[in-house]
């Protein structure tokens, strides 16, 4: 799951470089909001990890990284930047869950 969500983070700054024509600067601090959403949804897995057990925090994540692994492949060139503070969120929460 890192690898898929360090794979993730190569094509959403390819998609903000390429597709939105973004310097490379920009995109990477375009990155930051989508990343501390991703940081906190990692803080909050960890309290529903105390609390619920692994056989049902697996395939939840399992699930709620393919959500957002599903609303990656919708991005266009309309896309607002909120969608990818989204997209990164629910990608972000599966690998947190899974690593613990």
């Amino acid at each position: 799951s890192v690898f898929a969500f360090a794979g993730f983070i190569f094509y959403l700054s390819q998609y903000l470089q390429l597709v939105l024509q973004l310097e490379p600067m920009r995109a990477g601090t375009d990155l930051i909001p989508g990343a501390l959403a991703s940081i906190v949804a990692g803080l909050l897995a960890v309290a529903l990890a105390k609390r619920l057990p692994l056989h049902v925090l697996v395939p939840a994540g399992i699930l709620v990284s393919a959500l957002g692994y599903g609303l990656a492949g919708t991005l266009s060139t309309e896309s607002a930047g909120l969608l990818i503070v989204v997209i990164f969120a629910l990608v972000g929460i599966p690998w947190m869950l899974l690593v613990l």
